[in-house]
């Protein structure tokens, strides 16, 4: 994703050395890429990701190179569903929410709730880019469509599942 916008901007593809391997050439790359410019070979100590586009990539890259401190491969922190379930799973406090394909599903689920105002975000993403308060019935609704109507941040992948959730309020912790 980063090397598009790279490509874009300075109008040339950027160096080999900085793209990614695809799946299954991690030890090729690493071993092509792992000297610094007085030619000493590099640790890897760890692989991060600038945003939530290269978190599976990065997580790849470091348990398949031995990367000193890593996260295992797994979706619990980017799929915004799965880590709630996770939390209630585990008896710890969660909001209520559901995963919606349809408009019925979605009105099924503001029905239930014993209040009107919700949150209705992307499965997955980076800060809040597509989510929503909402207030009302009609702005759910609007929100829902407008999220299956474009593709997820960083790739050309459409939303096809929405998440809706009761709003909590309070104080918010993020966890990096």
């Amino acid at each position: 994703y980063l090397a598009r916008g790279l490509a874009w901007e300075y109008g040339q593809d950027p160096p080999s050395q900085l793209l990614a391997p695809a799946a299954g050439q991690e030890e090729e790359w690493w071993t092509a890429t792992r000297r610094n410019s007085q030619n000493q070979e590099c640790r890897l100590l760890f692989c991060f990701s600038e945003s939530e586009a290269g978190i599976p990539t990065a997580e790849r890259l470091g348990a398949k190179l031995g990367a000193r401190f890593s996260n295992p491969i797994s979706p619990l922190r980017r799929h915004k569903w799965l880590l709630h379930e996770t939390l209630r799973k585990a008896g710890i406090s969660h909001c209520k929410q559901r995963l919606c394909e349809s408009i019925e599903e979605l009105r099924d689920f503001y029905a239930s709730l014993n209040q009107k105002d919700v949150v209705v975000k992307p499965v997955r993403g980076v800060g809040s880019d597509g989510v929503r308060i909402c207030k009302t019935l009609e702005e759910t609704e609007a929100a829902f469509h407008h999220l299956q109507s474009i593709k997820r941040y960083g790739s050309d992948i459409t939303n096809t599942h929405v998440l809706i959730q009761a709003r909590l309020l309070g104080p918010e912790y993020a966890v990096d």
